[in-house]
C-alpha cells in the first residue's frame, strides 16, 4: 500500500431547494491504533453519520469513525467536494426507495483526490482527481472503496464540476 498525506476536507457545498443553501463542511483528523487485528492500521475519520431517520439538523451528527487501510484491490479517495442533493435528504428522512442499513453515512457522489493504493491496483495512482461511482457514504473525509468504482476526472474538468457528474450531470465536456 502507498500512501500520501494531505488536508483532510470534505465540502459538500450544493446549495438545493428545501435546505436553504445550507453547506457542510468538516475537517478531519486522522489517529492511527493497532488495537483491531483485522486492521493493520486503523484511520479515524471525520463522517457525518446518522442512526435514525428524521430532519437532518436532528439526526446528523459529525464522527470519527474507523477507516481501515486498502485492501489489495481499494484505494482510499480523500474526498474534496460532495454535493447536498435532494435525493440526500430524502435518504436522511427516510422516503428514499433504497434506505441504507442504519447507522449510515449519507452522501450519493462526490470527488475526491486518490490517497493510498491497494497492493493490485494499476492505472489509478496517488494524487489523481477521481469521481466515486454507484458509492454511497460520501459525506466523509475519506472514503474507501473498491479501485473500479473510482473514474479519473480530466484535468480540464473542474472540482465542482465532477463532483457532480453522476447525481446532477451539469459536466460538459468539449
Amino acid at each position: 500500500m502507498q500512501t500520501a498525506p494531505g488536508a483532510h476536507v470534505i465540502n459538500a457545498y450544493m446549495p438545493v431547494s428545501g435546505y436553504h443553501g445550507h453547506s457542510i463542511q468538516a475537517l478531519g483528523q486522522e489517529n492511527c491504533s493497532g488495537t483491531d487485528s483485522n486492521l493493520s492500521r486503523e484511520h479515524y475519520v471525520k463522517a457525518f453519520v446518522f442512526t435514525k431517520t428524521g430532519e437532518p439538523k436532528e439526526v446528523l451528527t459529525l464522527e470519527d469513525t474507523p477507516q481501515r487501510t486498502p485492501g489489495p484491490d481499494e484505494v482510499v479517495v480523500r474526498m474534496r467536494l460532495s454535493p447536498v442533493h435532494p435525493s440526500d435528504l430524502h435518504v436522511l428522512r427516510g422516503r428514499f426507495g433504497r434506505q441504507p442499513t442504519l447507522p449510515a453515512t449519507p452522501g450519493l457522489e462526490g470527488m475526491g483526490i486518490v490517497e493510498a493504493v491497494g497492493s493490485n491496483i494499476k492505472g489509478l495512482s496517488i494524487g489523481i482527481r477521481g469521481v466515486l461511482l454507484d458509492v454511497f457514504g460520501t459525506w466523509r473525509t475519506h472514503v474507501l472503496v473498491p479501485a473500479e468504482r473510482v473514474v479519473r476526472v480530466p484535468d480540464e474538468v473542474t472540482d465542482e464540476d465532477a463532483a457532480q457528474a453522476l447525481v446532477t450531470p451539469s459536466l460538459r465536456l468539449q
